[in-house]
């Protein structure tokens, strides 16, 4: 498998993880994370995959690190959704 394609299957997992997070949340039962950082990490996901596909992926210097920083300022350590999200975008950053 390919880095662009392990890059895909790790981005299309976080979201679908961060997807089941957003209706617990909105179903009261979140247990990780704001509605609103949820829904920015949807976003930033969705848009990684899209320049990935795409291949319009920035120079690896342009690629930020913002949902991993967020992540472990206010994320409970070792939670399988942060950790997914942040191997997607350890992905991401090293194609």
């Amino acid at each position: 498998m390919s880095k662009t394609e392990k890059a895909i299957e790790l981005i299309r997992k976080a979201h679908t993880l961060v997807a089941e997070e957003i209706a617990a949340c909105i179903a009261g039962n979140g247990t990780i994370g704001t509605l609103s950082q949820l829904k920015t990490v949807q976003k930033e996901l969705e848009e990684m995959e899209r320049k990935v596909i795409y291949d319009l992926v920035p120079p690896r210097a342009a690629r930020g690190r913002s949902m991993g920083r967020m992540i472990c300022d206010s994320w409970p350590l070792g939670s399988v959704l942060g950790d997914s999200v942040l191997a997607a975008e350890e992905a991401y950053v090293r194609i």
